[in-house]
């Protein structure tokens, strides 16, 4: 009987943390919106584009990106890996082949040297850009929300992957915050399907290798480009076709791999229930 009580409030807590981890992201984010704003209102523009005003935003992005690595620090301490098959393994290769091909289509490589090629000041306001945006979006969403995810999700077959797949959804939908930049909404829309196409891959990422870091790497080699601190970080839009044809196959690969990693955890959880 007092096996069944503490399992049950075990759940009650699981189910709290949660709730409230949600809404702490929510709140994070809201500070995150308003800040450059707030900001202004005082009188000191971060919007002009100088290298202190991109300095001071990232300075914002990691102390909230802190905060939401403090909320999670138990869990990313914790030394407890997932035990990949080989057949997950696999598709996580496959994952990385079909990532290096969507990279290479879409000129990342060619960011890169477009990058070097400009002004000493202009290359350190892009690499200030894309570190803020790699580690506050990283932190919060494959951090703090996919966190909250897993744990609502704990008594489902496919916890991984409806907590991937959400997370990866309401990191698109997040990006419709650049509309407040000026950015036309069919540029943001195509933000908008590419970021959870890619959330999808981040969120693979992101549990199968129990950390990070790997999708923060990729995220600012993603984001580290020319046109980064223009009209919300667009570089024009594409035909639906290009982007359809590159991201979705992209995403499938990534949740196909989620569902993977979610019957590895399935057999690791049946075994450790048997000891």
């Amino acid at each position: 009987m007092r096996k069944k009580e503490k399992n049950m409030q075990k759940q009650s807590d699981i189910k709290c943390n949660w709730k409230f981890q949600l809404a702490l992201s929510v709140a994070i984010f809201a500070i995150f919106s308003i800040y450059v704003p707030a900001l202004g209102a005082l009188g000191l523009d971060l919007t002009n584009g100088t290298l202190l005003s991109e300095g001071s935003r990232l300075f914002v992005s990691v102390a909230l990106a802190t905060v939401c690595g403090c909320l999670i620090r138990e869990e990313l301490e914790k030394k407890n890996p997932l035990h990949l098959s080989g057949r997950t393994k696999i598709l996580l290769g496959l994952l990385g082949a079909v990532f290096l091909i969507v990279a290479f289509q879409i000129g990342m490589f060619f960011n890169w040297m477009d990058v070097l090629q400009l002004d000493p000041v202009s290359i350190l306001k892009c690499f200030f850009i894309a570190v803020a945006a790699a580690v506050f979006e990283e932190l919060l969403v494959r951090g703090l929300i996919l966190s909250a995810l897993e744990k609502a999700f704990q008594n489902s077959r496919h916890r991984l992957l409806l907590a991937g797949l959400i997370s990866a959804l309401i990191f698109g939908a997040l990006h419709y915050y650049n509309l407040f930049q000026n950015a036309s909404l069919g540029e943001i829309n195509q933000q908008v399907f590419y970021a959870a196409a890619l959330g999808v891959m981040f969120a693979a990422f992101r549990i199968c290798f129990q950390n990070l870091w790997l999708p923060i790497l990729i995220h600012f080699a993603i984001d580290f480009q020319p046109f980064i601190g223009e009209s919300g970080g667009g570089g024009g839009q594409s035909p639906w076709t290009f982007l359809l044809l590159l991201f979705v196959p992209l995403a499938l690969m990534a949740a196909v791999t989620l569902f993977s990693a979610d019957r590895d955890a399935g057999i690791c959880r049946k075994e450790e229930e048997k000891e």
